[in-house]
């Protein structure tokens, strides 16, 4: 049977282990979060449609299947029936006192959350 600071240090061990696990969920939710927010900036800013400026480069056959930009957003499952912002405003606010990953405070703006100063 371990003694108390054994039992101590197994403790703390334990601990250590649980906030590593803790840490790496973390990080895949801010992951996601990011990932999130990257695909509704996109879908904001519509980029040109895609093979547009190299048709004339491509074959035929290879021109005809490239995908719409509604078919790409579709497979996305982004509904841009109510707009584009729509998709920002849908993004949850921070939280009060929250910082970015600079450490700046975090201000939450007509569309989502930008960095103050």
């Amino acid at each position: 049977m371990p003694g108390g600071a054994e039992r101590g240090v197994l403790e703390l061990r334990l601990d250590r282990r649980t906030l590593q696990v803790e840490l790496a969920r973390t990080g895949w939710w801010r992951r996601l979060v990011r990932a999130r927010i990257d695909v509704a900036l996109a879908a904001v800013a519509q980029p040109a449609t895609l093979g547009g400026a190299a048709s004339f480069a491509l074959p035929p056959a290879v021109a005809v299947g490239v995908p719409a930009p509604a078919e790409l957003l579709a497979l996305l499952g982004t509904d841009l029936g109510g707009g584009a912002a729509g998709l920002l405003d849908a993004l949850p606010r921070p939280p009060a006192g929250a910082a970015d990953g600079a450490g700046h405070p975090v201000v939450a703006g007509a569309r989502g959350a930008r960095a103050a100063g």
